[in-house]
């Protein structure tokens, strides 16, 4: 007579079948110990390890919930808990979760970073960066955590802290593509000459080909390119990009037109009616990468009572989870879909809830987005007493800054920019959008000129401050004296005073254009 396997061994054939990637075996053995024992610990937390996996971060939370409700001592599945309720855009319990935690006085790497990683994604940049120090002393011979405390430090503005972290990352692991390009990006070496470059592009090609990852080899392109850049070589660091931009492209099948399908029914749809408001609570800034939205949010954080979120999930999560949708990508249908009242007012509440802790004395927020234009309509029907500033840029200088970033392509809201003809697409996208947005809703989307606001800043600052509903103060132009943490790729520039030295980049890049010139004078658009 056969008998069925014991709960321990069924535990010791579900971890085997995970240390071989045989993912839904696992899955079906753990279900078994639930069904024996369904408050078993092991299975349980495996089973929400599989849902993170596939990003079924709802299912990761349910799971890790039972575990922390079970045994709440056990701060590793608290710092777990945490993690996967910022991935399902709850915030404000994620935040409160972690504030239960003490990284001082663990011993525990793996809780450390859980915890750091999870203060990263609530954009608390002080407190991940703590926990990273904190890390390095636990484990100083990992060169992902000495890339990631360098990430804290760019961020609150330490650049020589941030470079020397670098330097301790590639020294531990010369090839880790990530602190190579981002060595190279950050560029703070007073002291570096021409006659460097050369050897530093060589190194740097080196261990590009011995990458077999065309994500990592995109890296190094950006390091290359930045290197070939800083000693005037700007045809041949755009060359550099396009190849292995096209390469990446080629291996992930990316095709434009399946986005274009939301993409047009995002410029087609009819807007809602919304009520004019008074005051304003949430300020939303958004725009195309690359054209100036950080500039924008650091004058209007300067001001009393507004305070920075810096780039916030939140409002897309909050609509997601509303509609009850499980796709991880940012571009999706519910874009477009229609909203009745009680749908939208449970999306504002969420979005309110889930941002408290930013703004705990009542402070105006400022989101900073920039692909939250494409939730345009979605943000002005959910949130009461918000408004929309959209930056807009030249045309050439926006589709160029956005070719040469090197973005994340995890949520596929940037895949577009693999590609120059593409970006070009994206960006007649996104000014069709911008024109049908300033009509529907005059009185709470502003749209806002990059090159006008560092030409005279003064004068359109203040208009922008009126339609924020703010008191203007010139002191709010010197955003270099601003301290405030800034997790975007132009944390360098935004340390200095507002200048024009970007106005017109695209000149330098201009042998490559002909093609986007062209689609951009057959949409009757003036470049020069």
């Amino acid at each position: 007579m056969l008998t069925s396997p014991s709960v321990n061994q069924l535990e010791g054939l579900a971890k085997e079948a995970l240390k071989e990637g045989r993912d839904e075996t696992a899955y079906q053995l753990l279900g078994k110990i639930l069904q024996k024992e369904p408050e078993h610990v092991t299975a349980s937390y495996l089973l929400s390890y599989i849902a993170h996996k596939y990003g079924n971060y709802q299912k990761e939370v349910e799971l890790l919930h039972k575990i922390v409700s079970n045994d709440p001592d056990n701060l590793l599945f608290r710092a777990y808990y945490a993690r996967a309720l910022v991935l399902c855009g709850d915030m404000l319990m994620a935040h409160q979760e972690l504030q239960t935690i003490d990284v001082e006085t663990t011993e525990t790497p793996e809780l450390v970073d859980t915890v750091a990683t999870t203060y990263n994604r609530l954009n608390l940049y002080t407190e991940a960066c703590r926990c990273y120090q904190r890390l390095v002393q636990l484990d100083a011979n990992s060169a992902l955590v000495w890339f990631n405390l360098s990430t804290c430090y760019k961020y609150l503005g330490e650049f020589e802290k941030a470079r020397e972290a670098l330097e301790k990352s590639v020294s531990i692991k010369p090839y880790f593509e990530k602190s190579q390009a981002a060595l190279s990006l950050l560029n703070t070496k007073k002291n570096s000459v021409d006659a460097d470059i050369p050897d530093r592009i060589s190194e740097l090609t080196g261990i590009q080909e011995k990458s077999k990852n065309p994500e990592a080899r995109l890296h190094i392109a950006h390091a290359i390119a930045k290197e070939l850049e800083s000693i005037g070589d700007y045809s041949k660091a755009f060359s550099v990009l396009a190849a292995h931009k096209g390469a990446l492209r080629h291996v992930m099948k990316y095709d434009f037109d399946y986005n274009k399908v939301i993409l047009d029914k995002i410029v087609a749809r009819p807007s809602y009616s919304v009520a004019k408001i008074n005051h304003v609570d949430n300020i939303f800034v958004t725009g195309m990468p690359r054209t100036g939205t950080t500039l924008v949010d650091r004058i209007l954080s300067s001001a009393d009572n507004v305070v920075s979120g810096g780039e916030l999930p939140c409002f897309r999560t909050s609509l997601k989870k509303v509609l009850g949708e499980a796709s991880t990508q940012f571009i999706t249908n519910g874009c477009v879909q229609e909203l009745e009242d009680n749908i939208s007012r449970e999306v504002g509440r969420l979005y309110r809830s889930n941002t408290s802790y930013l703004n705990k004395n009542g402070e105006t927020l400022i989101d900073k987005l920039p692909m939250n234009i494409l939730l345009a309509d979605q943000i002005l029907k959910c949130i009461d007493n918000s408004v929309i500033v959209c930056l807009d840029r030249h045309p050439l200088d926006t589709i160029v800054g956005n070719y040469r970033q090197l973005f994340s392509f995890s949520d596929g809201g940037f895949n577009y920019s693999l590609s120059l003809i593409d970006t070009a697409r994206f960006y007649l996208f996104f000014r069709n959008l911008t024109q049908r947005l300033r009509k529907s809703y005059p009185d709470r989307f502003y749209l806002l000129n990059y090159e006008n606001l560092v030409r005279d800043p003064e004068k359109e600052s203040k208009k922008l401050f009126d339609f924020c509903r703010l008191t203007w103060c010139s002191d709010y132009l010197s955003i270099e004296k601003n301290s405030a943490p800034v997790a975007t790729a132009s944390s360098l520039q935004v340390r200095e005073k507002i200048h024009t030295n970007a106005i017109s980049q695209w000149r330098r890049y201009a042998d490559h254009l002909d093609e986007v010139k062209h689609l951009l004078q057959r949409e009757g658009i003036v470049y020069e």
